[in-house]
């Protein structure tokens, strides 16, 4: 008992220690604080050091980065991705895929757009209209950066400016709803693109009432239609499907009481957006469901 002495006294037991354990703790923390010592000298040497060497380094960051990036175009270069054609006045994209679903049996899509400047996909929640807007985005930015693309065929513009309006976020730290901020976004793009720009937004006017959504989307597409850039808007108003558009839309299979999404695109409108199989599909309570007759 002579030879340990207590530390704390709990419920669920005595903390105790001996002398030379005592002595060892204290020799450890002695120790721990000299290497934190050394290391902040040490540390502080090496910037003074580098400090003459700091624009050699950058050069060298510079130099490695570019490398790894033309490494990447030339892997890419040697998959299932092409080489893209410019042309002016023309975009078309043949058996495009998203790079990040290429692995995944990804369902492929083609269109075309040239005189009629502008694209209108219609079609149901989860149908993948999203999903296609990125990748038209993706091949024009790969083609832009001198990167093979991932399609079979690709014949675009170059474009001064990519602009995009895709997703649905609000801002609570500047006090800022999901519509003000794609208000912002939108306002921006239109201020910022030309007609040798490529405009992507995705269900403009979601965050407001369906009336006042529409006059947004149907305004901002006749802007846009009057600019001649080249547009691609994913929507679930089918009245922006205009004779000045290019109307696509969704490919739906019903199957008796279910529906089949099929991902590709085909010439048309869809007018509904299936929110009901939506919700049954994740769960809803059928009690909810049945609430919609």
């Amino acid at each position: 008992k002579n030879r340990f002495f207590e530390i704390s006294f709990l419920k669920s037991g005595i903390i105790f220690t001996s002398k030379k354990l005592y002595e060892l703790n204290l020799n450890w923390d002695k120790i721990i604080k000299e290497i934190s010592k050394e290391e902040r000298t040490i540390k502080k040497e090496l910037k003074l050091f580098l400090k003459n060497y700091i624009s050699h380094i950058e050069i060298f960051n510079h130099v490695i980065a570019m490398i790894d990036v033309f490494s990447a175009f030339a892997l890419k270069g040697k998959l299932n991705y092409s080489r893209p054609i410019f042309k002016e006045n023309y975009f078309e994209i043949r058996k495009v895929f998203n790079p990040l679903l290429e692995n995944n049996g990804c369902v492929l899509n083609s269109f075309r757009l040239e005189d009629r400047r502008i694209c209108v996909i219609t079609g149901p929640n989860m149908g993948g209209k999203s999903t296609f807007l990125k990748s038209c985005g993706i091949v024009s930015l790969f083609a832009q950066m001198g990167c093979y693309v991932p399609c079979e065929f690709a014949c675009i513009p170059i474009f001064d400016g990519i602009y995009c309006r895709i997703g649905a976020n609000d801002c609570t730290f500047k006090g800022l709803s999901t519509f003000m901020i794609e208000m912002i976004d939108i306002s921006k793009i239109c201020k910022s693109a030309t007609s040798k720009s490529l405009v992507l937004i995705d269900e403009l006017g979601r965050g407001t009432s369906a009336i006042d959504g529409l006059s947004i989307a149907f305004s901002v597409s006749d802007y846009l239609w009057n600019l001649k850039c080249f547009s691609i808007f994913a929507t679930h108003f089918p009245e922006l499907c205009t004779e000045k558009v290019v109307s696509k839309r969704v490919k739906v299979h019903k199957e008796s009481r279910d529906i089949v999404l099929t991902y590709e695109l085909e010439d048309g409108v869809c007018d509904t957006s299936l929110g009901l199989f939506v919700a049954d599909l994740v769960g809803f309570p059928q009690e909810v469901l049945n609430l919609k007759d």
